[in-house]
């Protein structure tokens, strides 16, 4: 009954976490080449390449998510009006599982390359029914809310078979120290950029991308000031920027 009386409101989440919460960046398509040479042939640049392209994804969604939890009333208010600002919890509950999920982009890959297409189906459809019978059982009595819990619980279960099999397979684990020592720079780089904001008193217009602005230059000069940065990590910087850039010169060709 709930679900029904605002299904606006949790497509307003929705959307967000789909397609803001999470960054439309998939640096393996630029190594795809690459990764499989090292698979064949080297299995230390084999590591490289997984450990950096995994680090990097986390590190890009976390800062969404981060960005989400401070500023997403804001944000929903600025695409919608401040009545759907219901859909704030919702939100942040389906960001969180697609954060979660952005753990494994890599690893779904390399399953991909390992010719596991049948080990990614049967995650996806052990994921989808958990996710029906937990929206049958959420719904009715937390509504958005549950539904949104239903997606990130999901989602983590897609995640951590894929993570397993992964691992299975290459008898790697991506998730290196550094991977949450990044999440900890990032936690204490919103923190300051709330805080900053809040004395600035800026516009909700303004405040989005000044905001943005703060965050990412905190959060990367915290993770180069303590060293946490590789040498592989120079290359993946240099193509997160040639992407930025020729996603904007498509774009502006598009609008053209």
């Amino acid at each position: 009954q709930q679900l029904k009386k605002q299904p606006g409101v949790l497509s307003a989440s929705v959307n967000f976490a789909t397609e803001r919460a999470t960054v439309d960046f998939d640096p393996m398509h630029v190594d795809r080449k690459a990764l499989i040479a090292a698979v064949k042939d080297n299995k230390e640049e084999f590591e490289k390449i997984y450990y950096t392209t995994t680090k990097w994804v986390f590190f890009i969604t976390a800062l969404s998510f981060a960005w989400l939890i401070l500023y997403g009333k804001e944000l929903i208010t600025i695409f919608f009006t401040e009545s759907y600002n219901t859909a704030y919890i919702s939100l942040i509950i389906l960001a969180l599982g697609y954060l979660i999920n952005s753990c494994v982009y890599t690893s779904r890959d390399i399953l991909l390359l390992y010719n596991k297409t049948k080990v990614i189906f049967m995650a996806t459809v052990s994921s989808c029914i958990l996710n029906i019978f937990l929206n049958l059982l959420l719904i009715p009595d937390y509504g958005m809310i549950g539904a949104a819990s239903a997606t990130a619980i999901s989602l983590t279960l897609l995640s951590l078979i894929i993570f397993m099999q992964t691992k299975k397979e290459t008898r790697i684990n991506p998730l290196s120290k550094r991977i949450f020592i990044a999440g900890v720079l990032i936690t204490i780089s919103a923190f300051l950029t709330y805080n900053i904001t809040n004395l600035i008193k800026l516009n909700i217009k303004t405040l989005i991308p000044i905001s943005i602005i703060l965050l990412t230059t905190i959060s990367l000069s915290l993770v180069y000031s303590t060293g946490i940065l590789e040498k592989e990590d120079t290359e993946m910087a240099k193509t997160i920027i040639n992407k930025i850039k020729n996603t904007i010169q498509w774009k502006t060709s598009k609008e053209s």
